[in-house]
């Protein structure tokens, strides 16, 4: 942070560096076929793999951002803000697949003791005839790792104008130039053009794997009008009109044109360069009541307007599951939130919220109409947390339920659209200071690991599509 006496000028200056790695799980599949005439017994089938995945991704992210008074009257606060963003991400992931050939007349798994069939003891040498009893093949192949860049260079100037002390303006533009580009790791090294016959070298069958590049440039502009019912800087109440411009470009994994299997979903799941970004009209009217003793609530109508949408979609082939994303033509959100906060008693403190949604995409030019994908019709949050400086203490916990949402879309009649299934998280944080500059914390994170279920309608109910959970998480730091 700067203040420059001259200019009466503040400037805020961030940069930052943030690498991650991640080395996904061991993740194995095991086809088995059981027969009703052998009790115990198990048959083992092709179609045996495991599959390990490494992504690494790098972000460069800074701005700066410059604040400057307009005119001396205090009582009036009027400002120009303006600033600036660079940010650059950089995404590799590599995928490997081994494979367990076909197996012999004699694999079967007897007992349904499936630990022993995949034990260390089952692999290797036969001291026999120094044959190989199982083995994992690698499928060695470029195509699975692919790597891919965005830049985002970004400009802003903001006004805010208090006409008379119950009634100030604020509006202005963004100016965003977003460049991607994702492409198949062997490809990009080499440097081939788009059109270069080399790139359908994985596959002769399919035609050339293009790269995914993206180069946009968008304007958003932002008007908001706040009116003061009540004087008083202790407890006002006010009135706030928006409207803003936003936009959401697709990941660089959703315009990568590679075809890669996901085991999470069980199929491929294959970018797509036609993606466009998409276009958000944001309007919302809010009323907020603030109290003396620090307590507030708020309450607010909001409706957005979605052009190009971003969804996943499901196909089914012969034998296979197929996933991707497209466009949707037009969607539209609107609803009505409540949020509040309460010191129950001394040091304790109640907040909560609640979100009531309708939501709509529209689907064959007019013709048909759902729930926007990703959407929940309700969502509720709640907070309690205690707080004493005498003895350095903060003890919170959190709770979260949100509806039905759709996550996985059937691309034809005949094909069904999946929900994720509401569940509850409860979240819980004890903090203590330690001396004068430590704090040691434990944090535990979905303490009811209720499970993830991923399911579709049917005349009998919800049909779970796939269901699963992460577990509870036990964070200690100081």
């Amino acid at each position: 942070d700067h203040y420059m006496p001259s200019l009466r000028m503040k400037i805020d200056l961030n940069v930052s560096y943030t690498t991650a790695r991640s080395n996904s799980p061991d993740y194995r599949q095991l086809m088995h076929l059981s027969d009703s005439t052998r009790l115990y017994w198990e048959k083992i089938e092709n179609g045996n793999f495991r599959i390990f995945r490494d992504l690494s991704e790098d972000l460069f992210d800074s701005h700066i951002i410059a604040e400057i008074p307009l005119g001396d009257n205090l009582s009036l606060p009027r400002k120009i803000k303006f600033g600036g963003t660079y940010q650059r991400l950089v995404r590799k992931s590599d995928q490997r697949y081994y494979y367990l050939p076909a197996p012999s007349i004699d694999d079967d798994v007897i007992n349904k003791d499936f630990a022993e069939f995949l034990s260390i003891e089952s692999f290797g040498t036969l001291e026999d005839d120094w044959n190989l009893k199982r083995y994992y093949h690698q499928l060695a192949s470029d195509e699975h790792n692919t790597i891919g860049f965005s830049t985002t260079l970004a400009g802003f100037l903001l006004a805010e104008y208090t006409v008379i002390p119950a009634l100030r303006l604020s509006g202005g533009i963004r100016v965003e130039s977003i460049q991607m580009h994702t492409d198949i790791e062997y490809f990009y090294e080499r440097q081939l053009p788009i059109d270069d016959d080399r790139r359908n070298i994985f596959d002769m069958a399919k035609p050339p794997i293009k790269p995914g590049i993206r180069n946009d440039l968008f304007f958003l502009p932002s008007a908001n009008i706040i009116w003061r019912l009540k004087q008083g800087n202790e407890d006002p109440v006010n009135i706030r009109l928006n409207y803003g411009q936003t936009m959401a470009i697709p990941s660089l994994r959703e315009i990568t044109p590679y075809e890669i299997y996901d085991y999470s979903l069980m199929g491929n799941v294959n970018g797509s360069v036609e993606l466009k970004p998409v276009n958000i009209d944001n309007f919302d009217l809010r009323f907020e009541k603030y109290f003396k003793s620090g307590d507030n609530i708020s309450a607010s109508l909001f409706y957005k307007h979605f052009e190009n949408h971003i969804e996943m979609v499901r196909t089914l082939k012969v034998n296979q599951v197929n996933y991707s994303w497209q466009n949707t033509q037009n969607s539209s959100v609107y609803g009505i939130e409540i949020e509040g906060r309460v010191e129950m008693i001394k040091n304790l403190e109640f907040r909560a919220n609640a979100t009531l949604v309708e939501s709509k995409t529209t689907l064959n030019s007019d013709t048909i109409s759902r729930a926007m994908f990703g959407q929940a019709p309700y969502i509720f949050n709640a907070f309690l947390s205690y707080f004493s400086e005498k003895i350095g203490m903060e003890a919170s916990a959190g709770y979260n339920i949100q509806g039905p949402k759709l996550v996985i879309t059937g691309l034809y009649s005949n094909e069904p659209n999946i929900y994720e299934l509401p569940r509850n998280v409860v979240d819980v944080k004890l903090s203590k200071k330690v001396g004068k500059h430590f704090t040691a914390s434990l944090r535990i994170r979905d303490l009811l690991n209720n499970p993830i279920r991923r399911s579709y309608k049917f005349s009998a109910g919800w049909v779970d599509f796939d269901r699963y959970s992460y577990g509870t998480s036990y964070i200690l730091a100081i």
